[in-house]
């Protein structure tokens, strides 16, 4: 009951800085150019009638898996959330450099993008190495909770796939149970024993440099 009332109390805040150093102008010049072009406020506001499938990343980071599927996969739409400013002038340059088209970028905090996507509307959700926020007194910050998973689920298609990965052995094991947590099963969870492909899942700057065991997770809704 405790971490529940600290969830819905804090679900629209931010915690942490959102720029870690300064952005050049040239690189500033590309992010507010990019982001008229596909900058959303809403899930409404992304342009979705020519495509069939609509993917989304939580926290995309440099960018790096979000810009490589969406050229690997033209036929999908990729939303993009994530609130810290340097992560979006980097995934700017990367739709710039590429000349990519399929990708919406929601420039602030996923919980608020998630309450705007109606139910069945994604067919698949990245949450790739998101912050551990590894004391305890702080682990209702973290993106992935009871309330969040249930919110996820319900804007998933039938059969849509969450996956997930994290260097974090804690967050892990946090992760793993509150995707477990319910009376009745809501995922068909894969744990991977090998790293999977690279073309379907592609390698991120921050997995390139972690230094502890990754731990792969595909969740499957089930209903």
């Amino acid at each position: 009951m405790k971490e529940e009332l600290s969830q819905r109390r804090t679900i629209h805040n931010f915690y942490g800085r959102t720029k870690t150093r300064p952005i050049s102008q040239t690189k500033q010049k590309i992010m507010e150019s990019v982001l008229d072009s596909f900058g959303i406020q809403s899930f409404e506001d992304a342009t979705l009638s020519k495509y069939e499938y609509v993917d989304l990343e939580i926290g995309f980071g440099d960018g790096t898996h979000l810009a490589q599927m969406a050229m690997q996969n033209q036929d999908r739409l990729f939303i993009g959330a994530e609130p810290f400013i340097n992560g979006v002038a980097s995934l700017a340059q990367k739709i710039h450099s590429n000349n990519i088209t399929n990708i919406r970028i929601f420039n602030g905090n996923a919980h608020i993008l998630l309450e705007s996507i109606p139910k069945s509307s994604i067919n698949a959700i990245y949450i790739l190495f998101p912050d551990p926020w590894p004391k305890k007194r702080h682990h209702f910050r973290r993106i992935i909770n009871s309330e969040s998973l249930k919110k996820i689920h319900d804007v998933l298609t039938s059969n849509g796939v969450l996956r997930i990965a994290s260097d974090h052995e804690d967050y892990c094991a946090w992760i793993l149970n509150h995707l477990s947590n319910n009376n009745e099963p809501i995922f068909n969870i894969n744990i991977h024993k090998n790293r999977p492909d690279q073309h379907d899942w592609p390698i991120t700057k921050y997995e390139r440099k972690a230094v502890t065991p990754i731990t792969y997770i595909t969740c499957r809704k089930l209903s």
